[in-house]
């Protein structure tokens, strides 16, 4: 007998899943405070597959398990979908979007001679 240990957040359905392929499963719910905690990190490893997606089908997938946590997010702190949409245009309005494609590479401050 084979365990492997995740400590992480997952689907609702994950249990169901591992059940149905003859396996057991040990999990807890979270309360809301370690719910958050967990949420904001499954973000971090779901960006990080973004990051090594190399193709448009993994990209999808990915990035649909992005959204769906910044969903649950925006439920959870009861962002709406306009509140969202109003801060990323004024986000890009003040500071531009992504479409020159720049990267910054140092600033150089003047001294004070």
């Amino acid at each position: 007998m084979t365990k492997t240990t995740y400590n992480k957040l997952i689907r609702d359905r994950i249990p169901e899943i591992i059940e149905t392929s003859g396996k057991s499963h040990e999990i807890m719910e979270l309360d809301h405070d370690a719910f958050l905690i967990e949420l904001k990190e499954k973000l971090i490893e779901e960006s990080k597959e973004v990051v090594s997606s190399e193709t448009k089908e993994e990209m999808i997938n990915e990035l649909a398990d992005v959204c769906e946590i910044v969903e649950k997010l925006m439920d959870v702190y009861g962002i709406s979908q306009k509140e969202l949409v109003e801060k990323k245009e004024i986000k890009r309005q003040t500071n531009g979007g992504f479409d020159k494609q720049l990267f910054l590479i140092s600033v150089t401050e003047k001294s004070d001679n």
